[in-house]
């Protein structure tokens, strides 16, 4: 898709609604890709996350100003599909409170600015959103709303090649990060890890249901010999190299 901004968001009809937006279909595929695998991973370590915002309209945008909620009274990437809030889920409420650390490290891992230091963490910064992520570096901003630009499928803020794994076939996003956990891992996810693993001559016999030590160690060989990290996850730069 050329321009998701201009091919989905301005055609829909909640482009101008003063409600708050958290469907994920109004991410440009990459970003929710990405946001999704940051969810995962948040999840297997025991945080809920819950993608609060995900779309945000200039009435919005002026509402919250008027509110006092934002300092900003113009919307900003997330009227462009490239930017989410990703919020604590504690008793199923929503909740702003706490480190967000954590969330920058996710961030920066699946190609995503975090509004905590804005890709520039050497930089001192007036404004800081936390629980903010964006696929768009602050230098880019502008063009990005003059009209002018819209990032591809490849582009990485934060320079060289992309960070997050190219769309698999027909579109359909790596949702989960793969890894060795209790109850082991099942489903789709799964099994076209395993089966990119065989292909490449690190898993042999039977496929199992399962991503189990076996995987695990069939992983840690492919990463080895790729030059990887060896941590036995399927992350995006695993899954990029397997699906080569």
């Amino acid at each position: 898709m050329g321009n998701f901004y201009k091919e989905v968001i301005q055609k829909d009809p909640r482009f101008r609604s003063s409600s708050r937006v958290n469907d994920p279909d109004l991410l440009e595929p990459v970003t929710r890709q990405a946001v999704a695998a940051i969810i995962a991973e948040a999840k297997a370590a025991g945080i809920a996350l819950l993608a609060f915002e995900t779309f945000r309209s200039q009435a919005r945008q002026r509402q919250l100003f008027n509110e006092g909620v934002t300092q900003l009274s113009n919307v900003g990437v997330h009227n462009y599909g490239l930017a989410c809030d990703l919020v604590k889920l504690i008793k199923g409420e929503p909740s702003w409170d706490g480190d967000f650390a954590f969330l920058g490290r996710l961030a920066k891992q699946h190609g995503l600015i975090w509004g905590g230091d804005w890709g520039e963490p050497d930089k001192p910064h007036t404004f800081r959103d936390y629980v903010h992520v964006q696929r768009c570096r602050v230098a880019d901003q502008q063009k990005l709303f003059s009209g002018n630009w819209y990032p591809g499928q490849d582009y990485n803020p934060y320079g060289g090649v992309s960070l997050v794994p190219p769309l698999a076939a027909g579109g359909t996003p790596a949702l989960r990060i793969i890894k060795l956990t209790q109850p082991f891992m099942t489903g789709p996810d799964v099994q076209e890890v395993l089966r990119l693993l065989q292909k490449h001559g690190y898993y042999g016999g039977k496929l199992d249901s399962t991503y189990g030590p076996r995987a695990e160690a069939a992983t840690h060989y492919f990463q080895d010999d790729n030059g990887l990290e060896v941590d036995g996850k399927v992350g995006p730069l695993t899954l990029a190299a397997l699906r080569k």
